[in-house]
């Protein structure tokens, strides 16, 4: 499951791709967010993946909350993607 939180569309375009490339989903976390829910990863699923854009040198507030409620099992493979215009700073350090 690749979850996306995009503004411009850069990374709904990058978390799209990546799930076509690993034969997964991409699933919109604003849509999420909407709809009050937050997303149970399926026992079975094989990764998590959390593709945003860099906001002030970090992760949007909206995919740190997000990503706080995820639940998953222990063993699943995870990883973050961030997409920026000049310098990621030290957004995936904040983010783990």
């Amino acid at each position: 499951m690749i979850f996306y939180f995009s503004g411009t569309g850069n990374s709904a375009w990058v978390a799209k791709q990546i799930a076509a490339g690993t034969d997964d989903i991409a699933i919109d976390i604003g849509e999420l967010i909407k709809s009050a829910g937050t997303q149970a990863v399926p026992e079975k699923a094989e990764r998590i993946g959390i593709v945003f854009p860099v906001y002030a040198w970090g992760a949007p507030n909206p995919v740190i909350q997000f990503a706080k409620k995820l639940k998953a099992e222990k063993d699943v493979y995870r990883f973050a993607v961030c997409t920026c215009g000049d310098e990621a700073g030290l957004s995936l350090r904040r983010f783990s």
